[in-house]
């Protein structure tokens, strides 16, 4: 196995297809990692997710508001992402718009933010199995 570092500016400057193409292996890269429901168990995984009411996404970013990184990335998941179809009560973006409009250097990177992000959201709603977020597996979320 070979690794090879990218620096933003890096990225930035390949042509289109290498972008899509890094964009692709770090989508399958974190999906790997994470609990996927399928096309037809996708809407019972869809109905487990909790809205975030705007008083808890206060609460939310009162908890976190030290983890810059974390911020940025509770800001992109109300992001919706062009072109991408969703239903009207859930916001969807995938983790390559993640990573990029928040320029994270690394999967492991968002994950921990996802991470700090959720315990938040739990802390908030004083709900242990409360979800903010889910993946799908078209590297969506």
């Amino acid at each position: 196995m070979v690794g090879i570092v990218l620096t933003p500016e890096q990225v930035r400057s390949a042509p289109a297809e290498v972008r899509e193409w890094i964009k692709a292996q770090i989508e399958a890269e974190f999906a790997g990692g994470l609990p996927l429901g399928s096309e037809r168990g996708e809407a019972h995984r869809v109905s487990a997710l909790s809205a975030c009411r705007p008083d808890e996404a206060l609460a939310v970013l009162d908890r976190i508001h030290r983890h810059y990184m974390a911020c940025q990335v509770f800001f992109e998941l109300g992001r919706d992402s062009p072109g991408i179809p969703r239903p009207p009560e859930l916001h969807r973006t995938t983790v390559g718009d993640i990573i990029g409009h928040a320029r994270l250097d690394s999967v492991d990177h968002l994950g921990a933010c996802l991470a700090t992000i959720q315990n938040a959201f739990r802390e908030v709603r004083q709900d242990p199995g409360a979800a903010l977020f889910a993946f799908d597996e078209r590297g969506g979320c």
